[in-house]
């Protein structure tokens, strides 16, 4: 799926997750929810696949592929 195609559901996650964000962390500030919801991350952190910290097993495991989903 290009870059193009997947712009749509890709907006869809970030506003889950900062949606998300808002209700974990108790943000009130609409505007870092609002960044949150549409500043592409993933411009910041280089190409993937990505290392994400799983708290539970203690240690990074590697994203499947390059999708920033």
């Amino acid at each position: 799926m290009s870059a193009a195609t997947r712009a749509p559901q890709t907006a869809t996650a970030r506003r889950a997750y900062a949606d998300a964000l808002r209700a974990e962390a108790g943000l009130t500030s609409s505007a870092i929810v609002e960044a949150f919801a549409t500043v592409p991350r993933e411009w910041f952190v280089g190409p993937g696949p990505w290392q994400i910290l799983d708290e539970g097993w203690g240690g990074y495991h590697l994203t499947p592929d390059t999708d920033p989903e």
